[in-house]
């Protein structure tokens, strides 16, 4: 069964990146993106993919908008929001809006903290799925995540890290 995804970003190199990645998994197929709320709504509504990557910040408003309308218009779209900051009053709406997961970080540069965490899990009250993203290297940090309330944890050093975290605690 392959999975179907609209990219909903204002930042064409960030819908080209998460297209490119996409395209690897055989069981996934873009059929769409969109740069602004109006574009991306219309779009998802029409084509009905499974699953919405939604970007929070667009220029012609939020994806907290975006979340409400398929809500109404397209119940069975699954939203995935992403955002690289932690806005308390906008995540909170985009998860009573009806996403199904959060994406907290952009992958790269700093990790995410424990503390932003435990305010997206509070927010979620687990009604929907947190993802830690960023440069999370070392065990203890990935611990600190999991036990803040992190469904998922992003990161290159997974191996390594499984590997720590299976070693005995002296």
């Amino acid at each position: 069964m392959t999975i179907t995804v609209f990219l909903l970003d204002d930042h064409e190199m960030v819908r080209r990146g998460l297209r490119d990645i996409l395209a690897t998994e055989d069981d996934i197929d873009v059929i769409g993106e969109a740069g602004t709320v109006d574009e991306g709504a219309r779009g998802i509504v029409g084509m009905r993919p499974d699953v919405a990557l939604v970007d929070v910040v667009l220029p012609d408003g939020n994806g907290v908008e975006v979340c409400e309308a398929l809500r109404t218009y397209a119940p069975d779209v699954r939203t995935l929001v992403l955002t690289s900051f932690c806005d308390d009053d906008t995540l909170f709406a985009a998860i009573d809006a009806g996403a199904a997961g959060v994406q907290s970080g952009n992958g790269f540069g700093p990790p995410c903290r424990a503390a932003e965490i435990s305010v997206l899990s509070g927010l979620c009250r687990g009604r929907c799925a947190i993802k830690a993203a960023g440069g999370i290297h070392q065990p203890e940090l990935a611990l600190d995540l999991l036990e803040a309330g992190a469904a998922l944890l992003g990161t290159s050093s997974a191996p390594e890290l499984l590997q720590a975290l299976r070693r005995p605690i002296a």
